[in-house]
């Protein structure tokens, strides 16, 4: 199997005459089935994944590394974070290098986000939605029809009690 830019995803390449042509994985799609669950995956995307595997050794590496760290974030347990960023460096995988630097120039921040159960995903919708509204009235009226937009809106967001 060879892996292709999305432009030449159409391509058949036969890599011989006697085997059959390999179906092209374009890299959306390679970095889906290295993200989704192994157990989740059909038999069609477990063969292909084992063909993407056995192309080279760093990418079975960065496989094995990749699921380590999706495994990390669904459990949230920060407590496995340096011994992985430790395992990233050790390789010679330039790409997980640089994500690995990342994650250490904000070491805390990242752990408090894999350990704690706060999100701060409420201030965010409500940051979108000011934006969304900001967008939508651009160029339309001033200040004061969007204080009255983002007010009103909160208002009837309320449920009465009686």
């Amino acid at each position: 199997m060879r892996v292709f830019p999305k432009e030449q995803k159409w391509q058949r390449i036969p890599s011989g005459k006697d085997e059959q042509p390999h179906l092209v994985l374009s890299p959306r799609e390679a970095r889906w089935l290295f993200l989704r669950r192994p157990e989740k995956l059909t038999a069609k995307e477990q063969h292909s994944l084992e063909h993407l595997c056995q192309i080279h050794e760093e990418v079975a590496l960065a496989y094995q590394l990749v699921q380590q760290f999706a495994e990390m974030l669904r459990t949230r347990s920060g407590g496995q974070l340096d011994a992985w960023l430790d395992a990233v460096l050790a390789t010679s995988l330039a790409d997980l290098h640089s994500f690995a630097k990342g994650i250490k120039s904000d070491i805390e921040a990242v752990e408090a986000g894999l350990i704690l159960p706060w999100s701060n995903g409420m201030v965010e919708g409500q940051v979108n939605r000011l934006k969304l509204i900001k967008r939508q009235m651009y160029g339309r009226a001033h200040f004061d029809l969007l204080r009255l937009r983002v007010l009103h809106h909160d208002v009837s967001s309320h449920t009465k009690c009686a």
